[in-house]
């Protein structure tokens, strides 16, 4: 279950989110060179925090599996876009939940860009019925692959 955070919240949930994960790294953006894993939260709001700067009015969600918490999620619902997500509980019903929990709150159409390097959330999303357009994108000299879910069925 989602309940909306706010921004000054979401910088702990990030902290949560990832405070045992320690493959975290080698996902990470690699424009951030030499980030270690307790510096990853803050960078990630950093980042939201320039989002928001140019304009992008960004929600932010904690996940909860009963009174759990297991992660968080940012999105951007007039771009239709999924900006961020993390999990400290990785099981599959947790993983199942949240991916219909981010359909619903984006209306069941949305994409997300994710750095190639993140291998991790790329095979997670596809696998969750994201489509890889599979078009070569590059930012700064990385690369980097957008994913879109359209669904014409909502429940």
């Amino acid at each position: 279950m989602l309940k909306q955070t706010t921004s000054i919240k979401v910088e702990e949930s990030i902290k949560k989110a990832f405070e045992f994960d320690n493959e975290i790294v080698n996902f990470y953006d690699p424009i951030a060179v030499n980030i270690t894993k307790e510096e990853i939260p803050s960078d990630i709001y950093r980042k939201f925090k320039e989002y928001e700067s140019h304009g992008m009015k960004l929600d932010y969600y904690d996940f909860f599996m009963g009174d759990k918490f297991c992660g968080y999620i940012a999105i951007c619902k007039e771009r239709k876009m999924l900006v961020s997500f993390g999990l400290c509980v990785r099981d599959k019903e947790t993983k199942d939940s949240l991916f219909e929990d981010i359909k619903k709150v984006l209306d069941y159409e949305f994409i997300c860009i994710l750095n190639k390097r993140n291998e991790r959330g790329i095979k997670w999303l596809v696998k969750m019925g994201m489509e890889n357009d599979n078009v070569d994108y590059e930012y700064g000299g990385h690369p980097f692959v957008v994913l879109k879910y359209l669904s014409n069925f909502k429940v």
